[in-house]
């Protein structure tokens, strides 16, 4: 990973800026002394002087950063911390075996009550949801999987604040069950949680096909397919919400605005990409023009949803 002839030169420098960081050569001692017997017991004080420095580093960078900076740093450590203590596979049966032993016991083999995990299934789904708009909302990438998702929705508000017996009418899905089936969400942290995967799925088919990779002409039925999945998808939920969670009753809802502005918005920035994948293609005929018609009248259909919602 580290050059050595350029480091080592760099360690030489009298110019302070061009040497390497301070903790960076505090791990390089701690990794070499670590591999040598006769200096292994200094391993562990290098180590622990250049984690504190590193942290002294981040802490810098966490002042110099603007707000969203420092967030996606937070967010990223809280990722991380969330898969340790395995809450993204809470309701895995059984777990998957591993070479190594990367995240601690499953809390539900533990005897914990249903409130227990219920609170760490809606720690998840936020720590999800808002990786789910990061990625979104900037350049940086997603760090949760999909696949290794296995944690059940949340279940509804009433029965978690009344903290009574849980009853079989309050099971939920997955992630991946509900989408499949379409099923209404029951909870209105599970219907936020929704809106925010569709929005993202809409923003990484925006991202996927600018790449250079998605212009061959064989991922153009793929990238059709999986607009129209998206779509359809992104038109079922609002129907598919409950009756305090749809316009214009609940307009005065924070979680109804925040839904339906999510929906509305992703499928603006759908149709934006179908605008532009069309044009891309070159299509002539009465065919193209009605595709581009339909895209201009859907994505200002979702704008001035999204402007009557404001």
């Amino acid at each position: 990973m580290i050059h050595p002839s350029r480091y080592l030169e760099s360690l030489r420098s009298d110019v302070p800026s061009r040497q390497p960081p301070s903790f960076l050569q505090l791990v390089i001692m701690a990794t070499g002394a670590s591999t040598d017997p006769s200096h292994a017991s200094l391993a562990m004080s290098l180590y622990r002087r250049a984690r504190k420095l590193a942290e002294q580093d981040e802490a810098k960078l966490r002042a110099q950063s603007t707000l969203f900076s420092r967030a996606s740093l937070s967010l990223g450590k809280s990722i991380r911390i969330a898969q340790i203590l395995n809450l993204h596979q809470l309701d895995r049966c059984p777990q998957p075996p591993s070479l190594f032993q990367s995240h601690l016991e499953p809390p539900s083999s533990r005897n914990l009550d249903w409130i227990e995990m219920e609170e760490r299934r809606r720690t998840w789904w936020v720590i999800n949801s808002a990786d789910r708009l990061v990625f979104a909302t900037s350049a940086l990438p997603s760090i949760i999987d999909d696949r290794m998702v296995h944690t059940l929705l949340p279940k509804p508000e009433e029965a978690f604040t009344s903290g009574g017996e849980e009853t079989p009418q309050e099971h939920t899905n997955t992630l991946h069950q509900a989408l499949r089936e379409r099923s209404p969400p029951v909870s209105r942290l599970g219907a936020r949680v929704l809106a925010a995967h569709l929005f993202y799925r809409a923003m990484d088919l925006e991202t996927t096909e600018s790449q250079p990779e998605a212009q061959a002409e064989h991922n153009l039925e793929s990238y059709w397919a999986r607009q129209q999945d998206v779509g359809n998808d992104l038109l079922a939920l609002p129907i598919s919400l409950p009756r305090d969670l749809r316009l214009p009753a609940s307009i005065g809802c924070q979680d109804t605005i925040y839904i339906h502005v999510l929906v509305h918005t992703a499928l603006m920035c759908l149709h934006k990409t179908a605008l532009r994948k069309a044009a891309e293609d070159g299509g002539q005929g009465a065919e193209a023009s009605f595709v581009k018609a339909q895209g201009r009248s859907n994505l200002l259909a979702a704008a001035a949803q999204v402007i009557a919602i404001i």
